[in-house]
């Protein structure tokens, strides 16, 4: 993930060898619609984008990136929403691609109001590349795609309650992951207010804890790292397996008369710190839904 300060800093060290902003005419066109989208409190919107190469990434080193800011009025990067170009990049077609932006109800809401959106084509060398697009350029290679609008929270939709098992919200370490929590040994999470069924969809991670300090202890008759999600709002459990960020997907039907479900999360393991004696087992890193209604 390339920040601006980030890319400005990048920019400068390569410059005597790349020259800064990398090549000076475009390489594509690029539409996205909707130009204004909403995006809501522990939900999603996604884009489309459409895009026309005309020109070869000249100098690329690696896979090419996009990358997503959310800009306050201020021109400060609230949220990114950074991913890997999803095709191959061949001059002369066209090619399309989703961009999806959330807000996490890990972290706190963002404030109600209007945001713009920037979006830019960038190497992992901090090579950026110049597109023709139906928007403001606001920095080097970095151009406004849409006006995002965040409403208030809804204090009538459904929200999700943490069990004692989950340690409080603390900084992601990222303007991608603003929040995580994690969960000492097994938790739970209930979602409450539900008028129909719920879709959850959530990033789980087990850090490699057990290299850097931790003592991995695995429940009796566990042989390998596992979490499973369960619930009686559920068709089906969901086992997530080994290390690194596990993304998930939930269908809660809530019970005739019920307006709440529960998601137990079990790890079969724990990771113990040798000095402190503290827990820890897996991180959640983002968490949204929508209506499972429509």
């Amino acid at each position: 993930m390339i920040h601006r300060l980030g890319s400005v800093l990048v920019c400068l060290s390569l410059s005597a060898v790349l020259g800064c902003g990398g090549p000076s005419e475009p390489v594509a066109r690029l539409a996205v619609e909707p130009r204004t989208p909403v995006l809501p409190f522990a939900g999603s919107v996604e884009l489309s984008a459409s895009w026309e190469p005309t020109a070869a990434l000249t100098g690329l080193r690696g896979d090419p990136y996009i990358f997503v800011h959310l800009l306050d009025a201020g021109g400060e990067i609230l949220r990114t929403f950074d991913h890997p170009l999803p095709f191959s990049w061949e001059p002369g077609g066209a090619q399309s691609s989703a961009i999806e932006l959330w807000q996490s109800a890990v972290a706190e809401p963002l404030a109600s109001g209007d945001y713009r959106l920037s979006l830019g084509l960038y190497g992992l060398d901090g090579r950026r590349w110049p597109l023709i697009v139906d928007g403001e350029e606001i920095d080097d290679q970095e151009y406004v795609i849409a006006m995002v609008t965040v409403p208030a929270p809804d204090g009538a939709a459904p929200r999700a309650v943490f069990s004692e098992g989950w340690r409080p919200a603390e900084d992601g370490g990222s303007q991608q992951v603003p929040a995580v929590r994690w969960l000492v040994e097994d938790g739970a999470i209930e979602f409450r207010r539900l008028q129909s069924s719920l879709v959850v969809d959530l990033t789980l991670a087990v850090p490699r804890l057990d290299e850097a300090g931790f003592h991995r202890v695995l429940d009796e008759g566990v042989e390998t790292l596992t979490v499973a999600l369960r619930s009686d709002c559920m068709a089906d459990d969901v086992t997530l397996i080994d290390y690194g960020s596990h993304e998930a997907e939930l269908v809660l039907e809530p019970a005739d008369g019920a307006d709440s479900c529960t998601v137990e999360v079990d790890p079969g393991f724990v990771f113990l710190n040798r000095t402190d004696f503290q827990k820890r087992s897996v991180v959640l890193e983002k968490l949204i839904w929508r209506s499972g209604s429509s």
